[in-house]
């Protein structure tokens, strides 16, 4: 089953939502990182609700298609922009501990 295709005529109301779930996604990490007693670098908190900015603006696109019900529509999207940071910070050591690994293993290569 596809989504269907865009109206043109629709296409700003759904840049305009999106955008304002994104804008409530990032905000909503935002309240979150105030909330939080760890300390946090400017970098790290910038990472985080980027992220969760543009999780909430995609997955919103992405949700109107596929689940009717608005209530449903804003948890499925606040699940995702919530969820979202963790996944990429995951991602992240995955990649740099794989990278690390390789590199390892090419200096071990090397030596005579």
């Amino acid at each position: 089953m596809s989504p269907p295709t865009p109206d043109p005529e629709n296409v700003n109301a759904l840049l305009k939502d999106s955008a304002v779930s994104g804008a409530l996604g990032g905000m909503a990490m935002v309240a979150r990182l105030l909330m939080s007693t760890e300390k946090a670098t400017w970098g790290y908190v910038a990472r985080r609700i980027v992220i969760a900015f543009i999780v909430g603006f995609f997955a919103s696109m992405v949700v109107k298609d596929y689940i009717s019900s608005v209530k449903l529509q804003f948890a499925a999207v606040g699940a995702l922009s919530y969820s979202a940071p963790e996944v990429c910070d995951f991602v992240l050591r995955y990649v740099r501990a794989k990278t690390e690994k390789e590199i390892q293993s090419v200096k071990r290569s090397k030596r005579p």
